[in-house]
C-alpha cells in the first residue's frame, strides 16, 4: 500500500489531497483536507457515467499547481478549476464541504476523459 499527497493553495488556504493505493495500484481511499471523500471502491461497479477510481487517480496531477501541464489547453483549464474552487471557498467562507470540492474535481476529470487527454 502507498500514498500520493498533493498540496494546493486556494484563497491563501493550504489544501491537502491524499490518495491511498493498494498493491494493485488501485485507489482505495481519497482524503481532502483530512476528510475522507466517498467513492466506489475497486470491487464495486460504477454506475453508468461514473468515474472509476483508476480514472480518478490517473488525472490527479492535473489538480496540482506544482505539476507541469502536459496537454494543449491545460493551463487554461487548470486556471478555471482553481477559480471554481476559490468561488466555493468564498461562498462557504473557507469551510467548503469536501463533497462540493469533490464534485468539481469529478467534473474536471470527466472533461479530461471526454477530451481523450492522455495521462501525464
Amino acid at each position: 500500500m502507498h500514498q500520493m499527497k498533493l498540496t494546493t493553495v486556494i484563497s491563501g488556504k493550504k489544501q491537502d489531497l491524499l490518495l491511498i493505493f493498494d498493491e494493485a495500484q488501485s485507489v482505495t481511499s481519497i482524503f481532502l483536507d483530512g476528510r475522507e471523500v466517498t467513492f466506489h471502491g475497486k470491487n464495486s461497479v460504477p454506475e453508468s457515467g461514473e468515474l472509476t477510481p483508476g480514472e480518478i487517480s490517473v488525472y490527479m496531477p492535473f489538480f496540482s499547481k506544482s505539476r507541469e501541464c502536459w496537454f494543449e489547453g491545460c493551463e487554461e483549464m487548470r486556471s478555471k478549476y482553481f477559480e471554481e474552487v476559490e468561488e466555493l471557498d468564498i461562498k462557504y467562507k473557507g469551510k467548503c464541504p469536501s463533497c462540493k470540492k469533490g464534485g468539481v474535481i469529478r467534473k474536471y476529470i470527466q472533461e479530461l476523459k471526454d477530451a481523450n487527454v492522455p495521462p501525464p
